[in-house]
C-alpha cells in the first residue's frame, strides 16, 4: 500500500477498518524506507501497479456497482463521478487478469489498467546530459519536441576559437569555415578553451551517444577567433571578427566577452551586424562584485558591447533562478539564462564546469537558432522580441536591471510560433421559450503565426447538451490564412445561463503538440426574450 492509496481511500470514504489496515501497512513501510521518496509507479511500467479502472453500464447504479466489485474482493478507492469511472485495488501482478475478468461481465461497459502518462519531451542519449541542469530549467527538452535546429542557421562563436577536433563539435556539417584574427590565418583552433565551452552550450553535436547536448542541435557553428591564449583580444580584432562573420553567412553572433571601455570601432562593428539583420547576443558582464577577469577592481561597470542597444544583453541565473552573485545589473540587461556550474565541451576532447555570463549567452544564441529554424523569415528584432516576451519574469515585475525581461523559456518561445488561436466574437447565444437560439450559429476563426501548416482540432470539453460543432471540426492553418469552424446551439433544458469551453488543440508538422487554446461560449435562456428591431429612417434632403 502507498500513501497515495490511503489518501484516495480517505477521499472516497473507505470503512474505518480498511483505513486502519492501510495505515498500519504504511507505518511499517516507513520504518524501513524513510530515506526513499514517496512510492510511485516505476518509470518503466506502462500502468499503475495494483490498480485498474472500471466503468459500469448506465443502467447499473453506484451501490450495485460497488456490491459487484466487493463480491470479487475488489475495493473501490477513488472515483471520477463526472464520467462514472471507478478506481479499484487489485493484487499486484493481477491487473491484466482482473481487467479480463471485468470485461467479460455484461454489466461492465469497459475495464482497463490505470495506464501511466508521461511528459512528452525529447531526451537525447548523450551520457552527460543529466549534468546539464540549465537545459531542463529553460524547458529545452519540450522545445526539442518541435525543433532541434536546422543547418541553414549559422551561429558565429566570436571568441577564442573552437577545438576543431573535439568529437562533440566536429560531427558532420557542424562547423563552417572560420578565421583567426589573432594570428591572421584561417585556422581558428582554440588554445584557451573558453570558445570551445561556449560553442558546446550553443550547439554541440547531440543525440550521438557522446558527451553533452547542445541547445540547438542542428545549427552550424562558425569559429571566429578574436581572443588569444590569455583570454584577451583587441577591439579592432573583435570588430573585424563580427564583420567577417556577417559577410560569411552568420545569422546569429555570440559574444561571450566584453570590455569596460566604450569604443566607436566596437560600436560600428556591432551596428554593421545589426543593420544587416544579424542578431547579436552579448554577455552582460561578470563584475557585479568587482572581482573576476577583466574587472580591474571596478564594481558593476558598464560592459561593452552588451550595453549597446543593438545587442541582446544576457545576465546569469543559478539553479534556483536567483540572480548570480557575479552577474552585472544594468538597465541594458535584456534577459537572463543559466550561468552557474554549466557543463560543456573543453580542450582536448574534454568537458568542464564553468560559470559566468559567458555561459548564459550561448543559451540565448542557441534559442535564437531554434526560433529561426522554425521560421527563417523572422527578423532579428522579431526573434529578440519573442525571446523577451516569452521569458519567465523574475525579480521585480516587468523588466528590471538584474533579470531584464526574465529567464529565457525555450518551450514557450518556440511554442509561441506554432500556437493556434481560436476567436469567437461575440461569444454568446440568446434563447427563450419561443425564439432562438439567436443567432442559430457562431463562426469561430482559427489563426496561427506559423509559416508551417499546423493541424488543429476543435472540441467542446467537457461535452454539453446545448452546444455542438458542425463537422468538420479540424483542419490546417498557417500565417498565410485563417481557418474556422461553426458552433451551433440548442435550447437548454431549464432557464439560466450556461457556459461551455471550446478547446482547440494543434500539432506541428513534426507531430509535437502545442499548448491548447481554450475559449468560453455562453448561452442565456430566458422565459421571454424581447427583440427590438430598429428600421432605418430616411430624411428627405432634397433642396427646396
Amino acid at each position: 500500500m502507498t500513501e497515495r492509496r490511503l489518501i484516495r481511500a480517505l477521499r472516497y470514504g473507505m470503512g474505518l477498518a480498511a483505513i486502519t489496515v492501510v495505515a498500519v501497512v504504511i507505518g511499517a513501510s516507513a520504518m524501513v524506507s524513510a530515506q526513499e521518496p514517496p512510492s510511485r509507479p516505476p518509470a518503466t511500467s506502462s500502468y499503475v501497479s495494483g490498480e485498474v479502472l472500471v466503468k459500469f453500464k448506465p443502467s447499473v447504479g453506484e451501490m450495485a456497482a460497488e456490491k459487484t466489485l466487493a463480491s470479487q474482493d475488489l475495493q473501490v478507492v477513488d472515483a471520477i463521478p463526472s464520467i462514472g469511472v471507478l478506481t479499484v485495488l487489485v493484487e499486484e501482478g493481477q491487473e491484466e487478469a482482473t481487467v479480463a475478468s471485468l470485461r467479460a461481465r455484461e454489466d461492465v461497459l469497459y475495464a482497463e489498467p490505470n495506464y501511466v502518462v508521461h511528459a512528452l519531451e525529447t531526451i537525447p542519449d548523450d551520457p552527460d546530459y543529466s549534468a546539464q541542469w540549465g537545459l531542463t530549467k529553460i524547458r529545452a527538452p519540450r522545445a526539442w519536441d518541435i525543433v532541434t535546429g536546422t543547418n541553414s542557421t549559422i551561429i558565429a562563436i566570436v571568441d577564442s576559437g573552437i577545438d576543431l577536433g573535439h568529437p562533440d563539435l566536429s560531427c558532420a556539417g557542424k562547423l563552417t569555415a572560420g578565421y583567426d584574427f589573432v594570428n591572421g590565418d584561417d585556422d581558428p583552433d582554440d588554445d584557451l578553451g573558453h570558445g570551445t565551452h561556449v560553442a558546446g552550450i550553443a550547439g554541440a553535436c547531440t543525440d550521438n551517444n557522446l558527451g553533452i547536448a547542445g541547445m540547438s542541435w542542428g545549427v552550424r557553428l562558425m569559429p571566429v577567433k578574436v581572443l588569444d591564449a590569455s583570454g584577451s583580444g583587441s577591439y579592432s580584432d573583435l570588430a573585424e571578427g563580427i564583420i567577417w562573420a556577417v559577410d560569411h553567412g552568420a545569422q546569429i553572433i555570440n559574444l561571450s566577452l566584453g570590455g569596460i571601455h566604450d569604443s566607436q570601432t566596437m560600436f560600428d562593428g556591432v551596428q554593421y551586424a545589426h543593420d544587416r539583420g544579424v542578431l547579436v547576443a552579448a554577455a552582460a558582464g561578470n563584475c557585479a562584485t568587482g572581482s573576476g577577469t577583466g574587472c580591474n577592481g571596478y564594481i558593476n561597470p558598464i560592459m561593452y558591447p552588451g550595453a549597446y542597444a543593438s545587442t541582446l544583453a544576457v545576465a546569469a541565473t543559478d539553479y534556483s533562478d536567483n540572480h548570480a552573485h557575479f552577474s552585472e545589473y544594468h538597465p541594458y540587461v535584456d534577459v537572463d539564462a543559466p550561468g552557474v556550474g554549466i557543463y560543456s565541451t573543453y580542450l582536448g576532447g574534454g568537458y568542464v564546469y564553468k560559470s559566468g555570463t559567458s555561459m548564459s549567452t550561448p543559451f540565448v544564441s542557441g534559442l535564437a537558432g531554434l526560433i529561426r529554424s522554425v521560421d527563417p523569415t523572422l527578423t532579428h528584432d522579431e526573434i529578440q522580441g519573442i525571446i523577451e516576451s516569452t521569458a519567465e519574469d523574475l525579480g521585480a515585475p516587468g523588466k528590471d536591471d538584474k533579470f531584464g525581461y526574465g529567464r529565457i523559456d525555450a518551450w514557450r518561445a518556440v511554442n509561441s510560433q506554432f500556437y493556434v488561436q481560436a476567436t469567437i466574437n461575440p461569444d454568446f447565444f440568446l434563447v427563450d421559450d419561443d425564439t432562438g437560439p439567436l443567432p442559430p450559429w457562431r463562426e469561430a476563426q482559427v489563426t496561427s503565426h506559423s509559416v508551417n501548416l499546423i493541424t488543429w482540432t476543435a472540441a467542446i470539453s467537457p461535452a454539453v447538451t446545448w452546444l455542438d460543432i458542425v463537422p468538420p471540426a479540424s483542419g490546417q492553418v498557417s500565417a498565410a490564412g485563417s481557418a474556422g469552424f461553426t458552433l451551433v446551439a440548442t435550447r437548454p433544458v431549464t432557464y439560466g445561463s450556461y457556459s461551455a469551453r471550446v478547446v482547440v488543440t494543434a500539432t506541428t508538422p513534426s507531430g509535437a503538440a502545442t499548448d491548447p487554446n481554450a475559449s468560453w461560449v455562453h448561452i442565456h435562456y430566458l422565459s421571454d426574450l424581447h427583440q427590438t428591431l430598429l428600421f432605418p429612417i430616411y430624411k428627405d434632403c432634397t433642396p427646396e
